[in-house]
């Protein structure tokens, strides 16, 4: 009972803990609670999806910074298949569809990427990019500007700022 009060405790703070969900799950089968014991290996089987994509949206990338950007699609697209959810492999997806030269595609992700989590200053970005090379400048002036609402300091602010006064002129 300890020992399952304790992980029911650490899986509040870390709800993905393996070892507390591996001890949580030992803890119910040993109080003889299946139905307790059953959503705790649902949840294990969730963490290592969960796991296992980010696995692969760490290949994608290191694909991507090579320049392998085909390799890395398919990458990206296995991460997701694994767990939809993931707004930076979308966004990452979508910044590897913009530099095979596709920027609907690009768009498309980086819109998915906003939608799960609208403040991932990096989709924004990208929606921009994609927006300015779509035609759509005034859609990039507002997704550029968002961008450094979210980081105004951030990696790619000066370029943001020079790119809105270039849209703008």
């Amino acid at each position: 009972a300890e020992a399952r009060a304790r992980a029911e405790e650490n899986l509040r703070e870390a709800p993905e803990s393996r070892e507390d969900l591996d001890l949580a799950l030992a803890a119910a089968t040993a109080a003889g609670d299946p139905a307790g014991a059953q959503a705790l290996r649902a949840r294990l089987q969730t963490a290592d999806r969960m796991a296992q994509a980010e696995a692969s949206q760490e290949q994608g990338l290191a694909l991507a910074v090579a320049g392998r950007h085909a390799e890395a699609v398919a990458v990206y697209r296995r991460s997701l298949a694994l767990f939809e959810g993931s707004a930076t492999a979308h966004s990452n997806l979508g910044w590897s569809y913009f530099d095979l030269g596709d920027p609907a595609a690009a768009l498309r992700e980086q819109d998915r990427a906003v939608e799960l989590d609208p403040r991932l200053a990096p989709a924004h970005y990208g929606r921009a990019v994609a927006l300015e090379a779509a035609g759509d400048a005034a859609g990039a002036v507002r997704a550029f500007r968002e961008y450094l609402r979210l980081e105004p300091r951030g990696a790619w602010a000066l370029a943001a700022e020079e790119r809105i006064r270039a849209l703008q002129r």
